[in-house]
């Protein structure tokens, strides 16, 4: 069925292309590049105070932090822009104008700003070793690439950051994390479920019960979050205290398949007596999650339906289905060419490679084709570069993948701070160790980079992948906005949003992949496997890219130990892209 399938597949793309790698002499994110490497990991008090009369143009203030008041409704274009005044009340004070780019709750709306009180009018704020430049209608102003680092948001109120939760008891604290988790403020439900957890002692059957109900609410906002290595804890925990219970047993095989562990969840699963269970809801929703289990095994395994095709072409419903690594592995090639992939086995034409869910995604429009993610595109003809608001939204997503988002970094909401930071990110420390793992485009850092077994990045278990240190040291690496773009420049395929939307970019029987022209309907992708396999114009494998998917199977017979290399272009026209990647033409 996969064989058949791909087939038609084949012979379709053989008239229209589905994807083409992005040309990156034309089209980029232009970024600062003094103000994108920049990061500042000093403690604020060890800064020295500035003003802004005080600042020099084109000049990063190392030691320095400017405290400031937001002075105007901030506006978000292609970044969000301010005005910011001195908080010094002498002759001195001043008013400059501020560019705030990769602040990560805009990847979630860009038109909520006052809505969610994010840098509003008169918030105060701490710049850490402030970056001052001229832009380019030469006028003085201060940019900011890298704001998780060099930003922080201060209070003038003492109580402002008082806990409103303080006092309560631990039934109100579970009711007030089920107002949150009702709402949607998952990882607040989080911090008020913890702290009800750190108040039980557990020492009576209703403290007991209590417990585990908290256990499994907080399991349910993490499997809400996509931070299924902690709801693993949570579910595990909750099934040793009582592993007869339809819930918990629900919530740790949910937990469990969501880590990669289909293997252990269908066999658990298949222990079980639904017909024990007395709610014939209940007993359907197991049916349901066995079936999808199995689906995902059988997946993780290679074997794909038809249906399971459907989902990854499938606008909403693409991240069910199972990536998949055949008989491949990684191993360094050359000192020029770098890490490559070969066969660990003998591979038959038409086999399957790999299967793999994009690690971050970028489209200009929306996938209804509006623009309401409202991004500034522009040409400079001058050096022939072009501003891809797909570019910026692909840097966006892939920093989020990275740290953990919560609007609280950024603003006191109704006079609560819960402090979610305790409850770091799991899926964020492993998503930050994959993106390490790729070529940033320096030439002398190819040999550098390590040579890893392809399972490791397809692991989603961290505690199976790194021990306490090595997560530790991944949790502290700063990346910063340049070293994002670089590996986005290296790495990243252009796609498309839809499959369907092939048919505009079809001319007289000739694929003209023209991004600019058909902004609606690109998209681009970063895939981690997929970006290690190398270029070849006689290549033996050939990719195929269903939004967010991509496939790639062999279009030859390949011998154990040979490199296995794909296309980057699609018509021989193009040559003149490899050499923007700095690929010989071979």
């Amino acid at each position: 069925m996969i064989s058949a399938h791909l087939s038609d597949i084949a012979d379709t793309k053989k008239r229209l292309s589905a994807s083409n790698k992005s040309n990156h002499q034309f089209i980029r994110s232009i970024i600062d590049e003094t103000s994108a490497s920049h990061i500042c990991l000093k403690p604020l008090d060890d800064l020295k105070p500035i003003s802004i009369h005080q600042l020099r143009p084109n000049t990063v203030h190392y030691g320095y932090k400017l405290i400031a008041n937001i002075v105007t409704p901030p506006d978000k274009l292609l970044c969000l822009r301010t005005v910011i005044k001195d908080v010094d009340d002498g002759r001195h004070r001043q008013v400059i104008p501020l560019s705030i780019y990769n602040l990560i709750p805009f990847k979630v709306s860009l038109l909520d700003i006052e809505e969610k009180h994010i840098l509003s009018k008169n918030t105060r704020i701490a710049i850490k070793e402030p970056f001052c430049k001229f832009d380019k209608a030469n006028k003085l102003g201060l940019r900011m690439d890298n704001p998780l680092y060099n930003l922080v948001v201060l209070s003038d109120d003492d109580n402002a950051n008082k806990d409103c939760t303080d006092g309560m008891t631990i039934d109100e604290l579970k009711q007030s994390g089920n107002a949150h988790f009702k709402n949607g403020k998952y990882w607040n439900a989080v911090s008020v479920y913890s702290k009800a957890l750190e108040s039980l002692h557990a020492v009576s059957p209703k403290e007991e019960a209590l417990k585990l109900k908290l256990l499994l609410n907080r399991c349910l906002c993490f499997l809400k979050l996509n931070e299924y290595n902690l709801a693993y804890i949570d579910g595990h925990n909750a099934f040793q205290m009582d592993s007869k219970s339809p819930k918990v047993q629900f919530r740790f095989l949910c937990s469990l398949t969501n880590i990669g562990r289909h293997k252990e969840a269908l066999s658990m699963i298949g222990r079980l007596r639904f017909d024990d269970i007395p709610s014939k809801s209940i007993q359907r929703a197991f049916e349901t999650l066995k079936q999808t289990i199995a689906r995902r095994h059988s997946e993780s395994m290679g074997k794909y339906t038809k249906a399971s095709y459907t989902k990854m072409s499938h606008e909403t419903e693409w991240e069910s289905v199972e990536d998949f690594v055949g008989d491949i592995e990684m191993k360094m090639m050359s000192e020029h060419k770098g890490r490559g992939i070969i066969a660990s086995e003998r591979i038959r034409r038409g086999q399957l490679l790999l299967v793999e869910k994009a690690f971050s995604f970028g489209s200009y429009f929306g996938l209804n084709g509006s623009n309401d993610n409202v991004f500034v595109q522009s040409l400079n003809e001058q050096c022939w570069t072009a501003y891809s608001g797909r570019n910026q939204e692909l840097i966006l997503d892939s920093i989020s993948k990275c740290f953990p988002f919560n609007y609280l970094h950024f603003c006191v909401e109704n006079g609560c701070s819960h402090n979610v930071e305790d409850y770091e990110s799991m899926e964020c420390v492993l998503n930050k160790w994959k993106l390490l793992q790729l070529y940033d485009g320096d030439g002398n850092s190819k040999n550098k980079m390590k040579v890893l077994d392809l399972r490791l990045l397809r692991n989603r278990n961290v505690r199976r992948l790194m021990d306490d240190h090595q997560v530790n040291a991944i949790k502290n690496a700063p990346i910063s906005a340049k070293k994002v773009n670089d590996i986005i420049l290296s790495n990243a395929f252009e796609t498309l949003v839809n499959p369907q939307h092939i048919v505009h970019f079809v001319e007289d029987e000739q694929i003209e992949f023209d991004v600019l022209k058909n902004e609606r309907y690109c998209g681009c992708g970063l895939w981690i496997v997929g970006s290690l396999f190398n270029h070849s114009n006689a290549s033996n494998a050939q990719r195929f890219v269903f939004y967010k998917h991509m496939m790639i199977k062999a279009v030859k017979d390949i011998e154990k130990g040979q490199e296995i290399t794909i296309s980057y272009i699609q018509h021989q026209s193009k040559q003149n892209q490899l050499e923007n990647w700095g690929i010989a033409n071979k």
